[in-house]
């Protein structure tokens, strides 16, 4: 086998890959050294793990769709929600991602142990961020309010396993999954 370098960046992107198409249980630093044509020695000098990899990973992704949830914390509520939508279109493997974790929780170490418990609270936050506007625009009247609250924001979050739902040809935007949530089925 070729020898080459890569950087942890490439070790994350093409892990992301062989996770989405294997799934946790499937996944192995064999399959990824031979993906990316270096050796398992080449993965152990940056993770001690598969599921430090993983962690790691998943931690930037979660930064990643934090950092743009919160670049629209100052827009009207209807607007925020309807960006938190597209982040989500945009992010769907984060889903994916999230199922995986209770998997992991048995097989890691103290050290990692945060890594998830941050996981987990970075994803209230976002659940948090969805309710407030819900709430918001609640109270503005932009929403009706005989829907509770909790299955405003429960359906947003689930939008993001729309893509996997649908034909892959076929694109699907926040702006559609917000329209179709705020307008209805009606003309």
């Amino acid at each position: 086998m070729a020898r080459r370098k890569v950087n942890k960046q490439e070790l994350l992107a093409a892990a992301e890959e062989l996770l989405m198409e294997r799934g946790y249980d499937h996944f192995h630093f064999r399959m990824l050294a031979e993906k990316l044509e270096i050796g398992r020695s080449t993965i152990y000098e940056y993770f001690s793990s598969k599921e430090e990899l993983i962690l790691v990973y998943m931690d930037q992704l979660m930064k990643k769709v934090m950092n743009e949830c919160k670049e629209w914390a100052n827009e009207a509520p209807l607007k925020r929600l309807k960006g938190y939508l597209s982040i989500f279109m945009k992010y769907t493997q984060i889903h994916r991602m999230m199922q995986i974790l209770p998997l992991m929780v048995q097989t890691v170490s103290p050290e990692l142990e945060t890594f998830i418990e941050k996981l987990f609270q970075d994803h209230q936050q976002i659940y948090d961020w969805i309710t407030e506007a819900v709430e918001e625009a609640k109270k503005k009247d932009e929403i009706r309010h005989d829907i509770p609250t909790q299955l405003i924001t429960a359906i947003i979050l689930s939008t993001v396993q729309l893509p996997k739902w649908m034909d892959q040809e076929e694109v699907i935007s926040g702006e559609m999954v917000f329209d179709l949530l705020h307008q209805g089925f009606r003309f």
